[in-house]
C-alpha cells in the first residue's frame, strides 16, 4: 500500500512539472514569435510602402505631370472612342510598369462604370463597387487587399480630379501578393512566405502548408478564433516557427488574407528547443532515479525484515543438520550444534566450557590438539580427518574444517569447526582391503586347482581380469566419497540433502554388492560349459531392470531361438554381456536423443556360433570416440566395461571382434563348436 501511495504521489508531481515546463517552453517561444511578427510586419509595411509608391509615381507621371490623358478624360465623352484612345496612349507605357510589379491598370467613371482593364477582365464584384463608392464618396485614395480565383491582389484605387478640382474618373493600380512576397523574401532571405486566404481554407491546401501537421481541423478552428497563431514545426530534423498573421483588415465575402511565413534556420527556437528537451530528459532521470531510489528503501526494509527472518530459519538448519563445534583461544568448547549432540551423545552442559581435547579417542597421540593448537595460531584454517569417540566410547572418524571467528572490531576471539561423518567412508576403505586381499588369496587357489591356469599367459589374463574389477568397484567407492565430501557445503545439507546423499549412498552400494558378488561367481569351477541363452537374457533382464527404465531411449531385444545354447559358462556370459550393454547404455546417454535399440542375435555354422550385440546410434562422435577405445583396448582403458568383457571374452577362448560405423556399431563374440 504504501508503494503505492508513493508512485501515486511521484506521478502527480511528475504531471505537475510537465505541465509547467510545458508553459516556460511556450512562453519563450511565443517571445521569439512575438518579436519574429513585428519584424516581418515591419517588413511588410516597407514593402507595401514601395508599392505604394510605384502606385504614386504612375499616377502622379501620368495624370499629373502630364495633360494628355487627363484632357482626354474630360473632352472625349464617346465610352467607345475614349476606350480606343486611352489604350493607345497608355498602352506603350503599360508594357514599362509591369517590369515594376504593376499587374493591371483600370480606368473607371465617377459613377463606376469601366471604361478602360488593361487585363482584359471584368471586374465588376461587389468588392470593385464598394472600393469605387469609397473613393468617389470620400474623394480619397483607398488602399485593400482582394481575392480571385484563389490569387490575391494589392489595389490602390486613386481619385482622378480636372483643374476645377472636381472628381471625373477613378485609377486603380494592382499589384499581385506574389510580387509583394517575392520583395518580402528577398528582404528577409531567412524567411519562406506563403498567402492564405480563410474563406478558401480547407484540408487539402492548408496540408500543403503544414505537411508535419496531422490534425488540419484543430488549426483551422484556431485560425478562425485567432488570427494570430504560431506552430512549431520539424522539418529534417531542424524544429522551425510557422506563423499565421492577419494582414489585411478588409473582409468581404469571408475573405480574409493571411500572411504565413517560417523561418528556414530558426536557431533561436532551436536552442530554446534543445535546451528545453535537456532539462527535460535530466528532470525525468532524476525524477525516475528518485522514484527508484526510494522504492529501493522501502524494499530494503521489507528485505531487511524477510533476511532476519530466513537467517534465523538457517542457523536452525544448521543447528539441527551441521556437526559444529566453536571454542575459545584455549581450546575451551563455547557452542556445540543439536546435530553434534545427536550424533556423539553429548548434552549441551556435558561439552560446554569443556576442553576440545574431550573428544580425543585413545588412539591419537596426547600431543596431537596441542600441536593443533599451535598450528591455528599461525596459518588460522585446518582441515583434516581426526578420529574421535562418543559419549559411550565408541569410535567414529569425522573430516574437519577449522576456520577463524572474529569479534565486531575484528578481533580473533575463537574458531568454529565444520564437521562430516566420515565413518562409512573408512569402512568402504577398510572393505576395499579386505576385498583386495580375499581376492588375492582367491588367485592362489585358482593357479592350485584351475588347470589352464598352469599356463603363464592365462595367470596373467586372470591378473588382469582382477585388475579391472578392481577399478571397477573404486568408482562406486569413489562417488560415495564425492556425495559424503559434499555435506561439508553448507547450503546443501537441509532434510532433501540428507536424504539424497543416502539414496545415492545405496545405490553405489548396491552397485559395489553387484560387481564384487560378479567377480566371486567368475572364478567358482563351473558345472556347465554351455549356457542357454534364453536364461542368460531373463536374468540379464532382472539384474539391469533399473538401468534399462532409467534408460527412457533404450530398448533391448534377443532374436534367438528359445533352445540355442552358447560354450560359455553361465556367469561369465552373462557377465560379457551385461559389461557390453552396460557399455552401450552409456554410450546411448552421451550420444543419443532418439530411441534406439540394443539387439542380441546368434549365428552359427558348421565350426563355430557368433554372438552379435548390435546398437543403432546414429553419431558421428560417438564413431570418433569408440574408433579411439577399440584401437587401444588394454590397460589404458583398464576401467572400461568394454575392456572387461573383451578379458572374459579371452578367458573363455573365444574372440571379440568390433565392427564401428556413424549409424551402426556390432561386437562380435566368436566362439568354436
Amino acid at each position: 500500500m504504501k508503494k503505492i501511495k508513493y508512485l501515486i504521489l511521484f506521478f502527480l508531481a511528475f504531471i505537475t512539472f510537465v505541465f509547467f515546463f510545458n508553459y516556460l517552453k511556450n512562453s519563450d517561444f511565443e517571445k521569439i514569435n512575438e518579436q519574429t511578427k513585428l519584424r516581418a510586419l515591419k517588413e511588410f509595411k516597407v514593402v507595401e510602402k514601395e508599392l505604394a509608391d510605384t502606385a504614386e509615381f504612375i499616377y502622379f507621371t501620368e495624370l499629373i505631370k502630364s495633360k494628355e490623358l487627363l484632357n482626354l478624360l474630360v473632352s472625349e465623352k464617346n465610352p467607345i472612342r475614349l476606350k480606343n484612345r486611352l489604350y493607345d496612349e497608355f498602352e506603350s507605357n503599360y508594357s514599362y510598369y509591369s517590369s515594376l510589379g504593376v499587374f493591371d491598370i483600370s480606368f473607371y467613371t465617377k459613377d463606376g462604370a469601366l471604361i478602360l482593364n488593361f487585363q482584359d477582365i471584368n471586374f465588376k464584384d461587389s468588392f470593385t463597387n464598394s472600393l469605387l463608392d469609397s473613393v468617389t464618396s470620400s474623394k480619397k485614395e483607398q488602399v485593400a487587399y482582394k481575392v480571385v480565383s484563389n490569387e490575391g491582389y494589392l489595389v490602390f484605387s486613386k481619385p482622378i480630379f480636372d483643374k476645377n478640382l472636381k472628381l471625373i474618373a477613378i485609377i486603380n493600380i494592382e499589384f499581385e501578393l506574389d510580387t509583394l512576397l517575392n520583395k518580402l523574401e528577398a528582404n528577409m532571405q531567412e524567411f519562406d512566405f506563403l498567402k492564405l486566404f480563410l474563406s478558401k481554407l480547407n484540408k487539402n491546401n492548408l496540408d500543403n502548408i503544414i505537411k508535419k501537421e496531422s490534425d488540419l481541423v484543430k488549426i483551422e478552428d484556431r485560425l478562425k478564433k485567432n488570427f494570430d497563431t504560431t506552430y512549431i514545426l520539424n522539418e529534417d530534423g531542424v524544429k522551425k516557427t510557422l506563423t499565421f498573421m492577419k494582414i489585411a483588415d478588409l473582409k468581404f465575402y469571408d475573405d480574409t488574407f493571411y500572411l504565413v511565413f517560417f523561418n528556414k534556420n530558426d536557431i533561436k527556437i532551436e536552442k530554446i528547443d534543445n535546451f528545453y528537451s535537456y532539462i527535460f530528459v535530466i528532470s525525468t532521470i532524476f525524477l525516475v532515479i528518485l522514484i527508484i531510489i526510494t522504492i529501493y528503501l522501502l524494499q530494503l526494509k521489507v528485505n531487511n525484515s524477510s533476511i532476519k527472518n530466513d537467517l534465523k530459519d538457517i542457523l536452525n538448519q544448521i543447528d539441527r543438520y551441521i556437526l559444529k563445534i566453536d571454542f575459545d583461544l584455549d581450546g575451551k568448547i563455547t557452542y556445540v550444534s543439536k546435530a553434534f549432540c545427536k550424533s556423539s551423545g553429548y548434552s549441551e552442559d556435558e561439552v560446554l566450557g569443556k576442553d576440545i581435547e574431550t573428544l580425543r579417542h585413545n588412539d591419537v597421540s596426547e600431543n596431537f590438539y596441542k600441536n593443533l593448537k599451535k598450528e591455528l595460531k599461525d596459518v588460522k584454517n585446518w582441515q583434516g580427518e581426526i578420529k574421535n569417540r562418543d559419549k559411550f566410547g565408541n569410535t567414529y572418524w569425522v573430516k574437519i574444517n577449522i576456520f577463524p571467528k572474529y569479534s565486531s572490531n575484528n578481533k580473533l576471539i575463537g574458531y568454529s569447526s565444520i564437521r562430516s561423518d566420515i565413518t562409512d567412508k573408512k569402512q568402504l576403505e577398510k572393505m576395499n582391503k579386505l576385498l583386495k586381499d580375499d581376492l588375492s588369496n582367491r588367485l592362489s587357489e585358482l593357479k592350485l586347482h584351475d588347470r589352464d591356469l598352469k599356463d603363464e599367459s592365462k595367470l596373467s589374463l586372470v591378473s588382469k581380469i582382477l585388475d579391472s574389477i578392481s577399478h571397477q568397484w573404486k568408482q562406486p567407492i569413489s562417488k560415495i566419497s564425492y556425495e559424503i565430501k559434499k555435506v561439508k557445503n553448507v547450503e546443501d545439507l537441509d532434510q532433501k540433502s540428507f536424504e539424497k546423499l543416502q539414496d545415492n549412498v545405496s545405490d553405489e552400494l548396491q552397485n559395489l554388492s553387484f560387481i564384487l558378488n560378479d567377480a566371486k561367481k567368475l572364478f567358482k569351477p563351473s558345472k556347465h560349459s554351455f549356457s542357454n541363452l534364453a536364461l542368460v537374457f531373463d536374468n540379464l533382464n532382472m539384474t539391469l531392470d533399473s538401468k534399462l527404465k532409467n534408460s527412457k531411449n533404450c530398448k533391448l531385444i534377443l532374436d534367438i531361438e528359445n533352445e540355442a545354447e552358447v560354450k560359455i559358462g553361465f556367469f561369465e556370459l552373462k557377465s560379457i554381456l551385461k559389461n557390453i550393454i552396460l557399455f552401450i547404455l552409456e554410450q546411448i546417454e552421451i550420444y543419443s536423443e532418439e530411441k534406439c535399440t540394443i539387439k542380441i542375435e546368434l549365428i552359427e555354422n558348421d565350426e563355430e556360433q557368433i554372438l552379435k550385440i548390435s546398437e543403432n546410434i546414429n553419431s558421428i562422435e560417438k564413431k570418433e570416440f569408440l574408433d579411439e577405445i577399440i584401437s587401444k583396448l588394454d590397460s589404458t582403458y583398464l576401467d572400461s566395461k568394454l575392456y572387461l568383457a573383451k578379458l572374459l571374452i579371452e578367458k573363455n577362448g573365444a574372440i571379440f571382434i568390433c565392427k564401428n560405423s556413424i549409424n551402426e556399431t556390432s561386437y562380435y563374440i566368436k566362439v568354436k563348436k
